[in-house]
């Protein structure tokens, strides 16, 4: 290297180099161009960024106007940062990826599952959008949670063979629930709710018969606490076996409206 005295060995180490630009205390490597290339050659390539300590910072910056805008590495923490600024002085954490188990947090520390949220969350498409969840395991099970393409939101599980449950929003606001590929409760768009028949006419209409739980008279709920017209069928009661009824205050036999 000609110092513009004499020849000079080029030295071991420099204090700062600038490659078509000018290096700075601060930057003491300076490169301007379009690109600059690091190859591998035949064989594999790695740049790699220290710190000293564990509450320095090691990353790399993306700048525009020389104002910082993104932000990637360990900043102050082993973990790996993604942070974000609309003007290089305010930073918002988006992404942070713990060292340990590499699970992540957008918008928030990680978590102990591997994904956590902070915030909501949109998936857009514009056919149909679904969020697919699948147990990998032997016989696991899918499910599709999503808006298909002919207007309804919809829930579904499939199994490995057939479909288990599908419930979904129609066109005319009714919801219904499958079980093994039938239809089996359908709640219409003025809140009737149908078992067994897909056009309910009633509150509650159940197509088969009905099966209400059993009770000992000494362990039936208050009366008041389930409040009146709540029915039951009363294993013990005087006379027989037998269906009864709250008025609010008490339990009434069906058969006659005495006291069970």
């Amino acid at each position: 290297m000609y110092d513009g005295e004499e020849w000079r060995d080029l030295p071991a180490a420099f204090g700062m180099l600038g490659v078509n630009a000018t290096a700075d205390a601060s930057n003491r490597l300076a490169v301007r161009g379009p690109a600059s290339l690091f190859d591998g050659g035949s064989a594999s390539h790695s740049i790699k960024v220290n710190k000293a300590a564990s509450g320095d910072a090691a990353s790399v910056m993306f700048q525009s106007g020389y104002s910082g805008r993104a932000e990637l590495g360990l900043l102050g923490s082993d973990n790996l940062h993604l942070k974000v600024s609309a003007d290089g002085a305010e930073w918002v954490q988006a992404l942070t990826v713990d060292r340990v188990n590499g699970h992540v947090g957008l918008g928030k520390s990680p978590g102990p599952v591997r994904l956590e949220v902070s915030g909501s969350s949109r998936l857009t498409s514009p056919f149909a959008a679904f969020l697919q969840l699948i147990n990998t395991g032997a016989g696991g099970t899918q499910a599709w949670i999503g808006v298909p393409d002919w207007n309804r939101s919809a829930f579904y599980i499939y199994g490995s063979v057939s479909d288990i449950m599908t419930m979904y929003d129609t066109p005319t606001r009714s919801h219904r629930l499958y079980g093994g590929g039938s239809e089996r409760i359908r709640i219409a768009s003025g809140g009737e709710v149908g078992i067994g028949t897909s056009s309910p006419t009633a509150r509650l209409h159940v197509a088969g018969a009905i099966r209400a739980g059993s009770y000992l008279k000494a362990a039936l709920p208050s009366a008041a606490t389930v409040g009146a017209g709540t029915l039951a069928y009363v294993s013990d009661a005087a006379g027989g076996a037998q269906f009864a009824y709250s008025d609010g205050t008490q339990w009434l036999k069906m058969r006659d409206g005495n006291p069970v």
